[in-house]
């Protein structure tokens, strides 16, 4: 199993060790239930390019390693039936027909499916506060004085987490969290302020990878 954020900025070798890039982006086939991964796009000094699946001998956390003696250095050019798993998918918002909501895209599982790589899971677990806050707020009668306690998820706030395989330092993840505090300050409901902070404490429980979470206590304003 392989998180495409983990691989994402991680080097692309040629067959004999020598880099020829990173990884910019998977292409999948759409179409089946588990989409095939068909291609690699691979970000040079001086463009993008396209391989095809084929041209890879391994690919994991670690980066790629090409197979063959030559490279066919195509520029890369979509198709109608492929879609970008970085450009298209990673961190937009996508509709869950089963729920009937719009969720936010936060990573791409990947797995073996009979000897080839599939995209077999979209991870939606967590939403930015930028937008699950605003949401909140419209539940909660305004200047009620009503009380949240959110989990705030530095490794999913900030997009350093995703050139780190999916980790950042504790101070990392201070820097992050009052990032996410002056933000949470700065939310408006019309001319006036949406939230006052009350208090922040670090989570007891740490999050995935060992990451640093906290808990800010807000009350609910205009």
């Amino acid at each position: 199993m392989l998180y495409l954020s983990h691989a994402i900025g991680r080097p692309v070798l040629d067959a004999t060790g020598e880099p020829l890039g990173k990884v910019d982006d998977l292409i999948v086939a759409v179409g089946n239930r588990y989409p095939p991964v068909t291609g690699l796009v691979v970000a040079t000094d001086r463009r993008r390019i396209f391989l095809p699946w084929s041209q890879v001998a391994r690919f994991d956390a670690s980066g790629a390693l090409l197979s063959g003696d030559t490279i066919d250095i195509t520029r890369f050019q979509q198709r109608s039936d492929e879609i970008l798993l970085r450009a298209d998918l990673l961190d937009k918002q996508i509709v869950d027909i089963d729920g009937r909501r719009v969720v936010r895209v936060n990573d791409l599982r990947l797995d073996d499916v009979e000897g080839k790589l599939h995209l077999v899971a979209v991870d939606v677990g967590w939403t930015r506060q930028e937008k699950i806050l605003p949401a909140v707020a419209k539940l909660l009668p305004a200047a009620s004085g009503s009380s949240v306690l959110t989990l705030i998820k530095p490794h999913y706030e900030s997009d350093l987490a995703r050139t780190q395989r999916g980790v950042l330092t504790a101070a990392q993840s201070e820097e992050v969290l009052w990032q996410v505090i002056d933000q949470i300050a700065a939310m408006r409901t019309g001319d006036n302020p949406a939230w006052r902070v009350k208090g922040v404490v670090q989570s007891p429980v740490e999050g995935q990878k060992g990451n640093v979470e906290f808990i800010a206590w807000l009350e609910r304003l205009a």
